[in-house]
Parts: C-alpha cells; sequence; structure tokens
C-alpha cells in the first residue's frame, strides 16, 4: 500500500496524507512560515511516510511572491530527500474532482488534488 502527501502552496498550506485506496490519515491547513521552522517538513514525512509526494502547481500568471517561495521550498527539499515529486496543474483537477469533504478550504483542496490524482493513476 502506498501513501500519498498532497501540498497546496499558498500563504495558507494545504496538506493532506492519504493512503492509494483514498482513506485519508489526516489533513491540516499551516501558515506558511511554519513549513521553514527547522524539522518541520521532517516531522511531517514521519508523519505521512509518503511514497509520493503532489504539489499543485502555481497559476500561470499573477503569482504571489510569498506564495512562489512556498512552492519553491516544497520542490526543493523534497528533491533533496529524493521523494517521488507529482507536479499538478490546478486546472487538471479543479472543478473536475469530487470534493473531499473535511474542514478548511486548503486542506480540502490538498485532500481533493489527491483523490484525482488517485483517479487519474487508474486510467
Amino acid at each position: 500500500m502506498s501513501r500519498i502527501l498532497s501540498l497546496d502552496p499558498g500563504h495558507t498550506v494545504g496538506v493532506a496524507a492519504l493512503d492509494d485506496s483514498g482513506e485519508l490519515y489526516f489533513s491540516m491547513a499551516v501558515p506558511k512560515d511554519t513549513i521553514y521552522r527547522n524539522g518541520f517538513l521532517n516531522k511531517l514525512v514521519a508523519m505521512a511516510k509518503p511514497d509520493v509526494v503532489l504539489i499543485e502547481n502555481l497559476p500561470k500568471s499573477m503569482v504571489d511572491v510569498e506564495t512562489n517561495k512556498v512552492w519553491n521550498h516544497f520542490c526543493h527539499w523534497f528533491k533533496i530527500a529524493g521523494f517521488q515529486i507529482v507536479h499538478i496543474n490546478p486546472g487538471q483537477w479543479k472543478g473536475l474532482a469530487k470534493r473531499v469533504e473535511i474542514p478548511g478550504q486548503h486542506a480540502r483542496d490538498a485532500a481533493t488534488m489527491a483523490k484525482w490524482w488517485l483517479e487519474s493513476q487508474k486510467n
């Protein structure tokens, strides 16, 4: 059984961890500054134990500087740490996936993106 860590970068970062059957282990919304704290991402992967990390790509235009920093931090950190990374464009899943009904928009987006990705792997 594989596990997925899904990240929705922004001023508030959406995080969701699921297994390959779509079962949600945990979700959270994290202020962007928290991800830079020493050890936070190490603790996150220790909890999630991901086989693959999904990172939502930035929009094509009007990208916020802070969101861009968060996205770059995730891409760099998870690459250096040796994780399989899958970049997902917002237009690939938004409006196409059945929403995961959990509290919090950012965590819900991360979980819904992961569910969409799991469904896309079946085809």
